[in-house]
């Protein structure tokens, strides 16, 4: 089974996450929120674009969690579509390459939303507290990507020993903070099961291809 690791907001602890991975041979997904320094009083990536620059490097996929982490539904269309290009052209200035993928902040999202987050990326990411119809993804949508929190992962687990379940589900988890001790133990679990990690990008060009 394939599971896609994802961290949202782009924290400096993220940094030292993304090259414990590196070293055990794992590619994740972070998705950075480009024009903060600070979010909920910790510092951002964004202090130092040098951090950015490296998780690229380091062959993680670097993705946008918007310019400012604001409620998407809530925008005017000029105000949402700012938040979308802006936080794309800012991320590919600094790795250079391009960058396809979006997490709601909040998870939260609507039709037109969607809509107008078509024209600026490839995929984006939900989280399960808003997509309870389809959290474990087994009815892809690029963009209603359903992701589990470490405070549910107990059900995924649950879910990938059931047989009937086997080979539908295509989990993705989303990460805030995590002590790197208890980040080694979930793949340790995972790894029992017979997971191996990709980014959010390859998961979904394999589940489109299919």
């Amino acid at each position: 089974m394939i599971v896609a690791l994802s961290f949202d907001d782009g924290y400096m602890g993220h940094m030292e996450i993304a090259r414990l991975l590196s070293r055990l041979g794992i590619k994740a997904t972070f998705f950075v929120i480009t024009h903060l320094k600070y979010f909920e009083g910790k510092p951002l990536l964004t202090i130092n674009d040098e951090l950015i620059a490296e998780l690229s490097a380091l062959g993680h996929e670097v993705a946008s969690h918007t310019c400012t982490h604001r409620v998407l539904v809530d925008l005017s269309t000029d105000e949402l579509k700012y938040e979308l290009k802006e936080s794309r052209r800012y991320l590919e200035d600094i790795t250079g390459k391009e960058v396809l993928g979006l997490a709601y902040p909040y998870g939260i999202y609507n039709l037109r939303v969607i809509k107008i987050v078509k024209d600026y990326y490839y995929y984006a990411r939900a989280t399960d507290l808003f997509v309870f119809d389809d959290p474990l993804n087994i009815n892809f949508n690029r963009y209603r990507i359903g992701a589990v929190g470490l405070r549910s992962l107990h059900k995924l687990l649950l879910h990938m020993l059931n047989p009937h379940y086997r080979g539908k589900i295509k989990p993705v988890i989303f990460i805030h903070n995590i002590k790197k001790s208890r980040l080694l133990l979930l793949i340790d679990i995972l790894k029992l099961l017979g997971v191996s990690f990709i980014t959010l990008k390859d998961l979904v060009n394999m589940v489109s291809s299919i």
